[in-house]
Order: structure tokens, then C-alpha cells, then sequence
């Protein structure tokens, strides 16, 4: 998320509750995420909590749980952006 908001990328981001100041002060604070981070609520359990999320998104990036890639998939995600 750092790496792509320093290079000028709009991030959207999922969290349980946007609202929690404690759980999103470090995420708020990192730089250009006043201008380009966006966070909205998700739950992985609720069948389209996400679809706000990825609206408008060229490329998604899901890590909240493990997914097997194979081989050449990051170069392919590198040239994506």
C-alpha cells in the first residue's frame, strides 16, 4: 500500500470498521494517503460487502487470505500498473 500510494496510485482499502480511529490512525498516516487512500468497511463473510470497494479498481490486490500464483503472475501485476 506505501509503495503504491508513493508512486501517485489511488488505493482502495478494506477494513472492518473505517470509523475505529485506533485500527486505521497508521494507514491514515502514511504518505499521500490523505489524497489517494480510500477505505471502506468489508466484511470477507457477507456476500458483497467488497463490491463498493473494487468499483472503478484496474487491479486488485486480495491478501486477506492465502492464494496460490503461478509462475509470472507478479511481473504481469507489475506491468499492470
Amino acid at each position: 500500500m506505501q509503495q503504491l500510494l508513493a508512486a501517485g496510485h489511488t488505493v482502495h482499502a478494506t477494513v472492518r470498521n473505517p470509523g475505529h480511529e485506533g485500527s486505521v490512525a497508521h494507514l491514515k498516516a502514511l504518505p499521500g494517503a490523505e489524497q489517494r487512500l480510500r477505505l471502506f468497511k468489508a466484511d470477507l463473510l457477507a456476500p458483497g460487502s467488497f463490491y463498493e470497494a473494487v468499483q472503478g479498481c484496474t487491479v486488485v490486490f486480495h491478501t486477506a487470505s492465502p492464494f496460490i500464483a503461478t509462475a509470472g503472475y507478479g511481473e504481469q501485476a507489475r506491468k499492470a500498473l
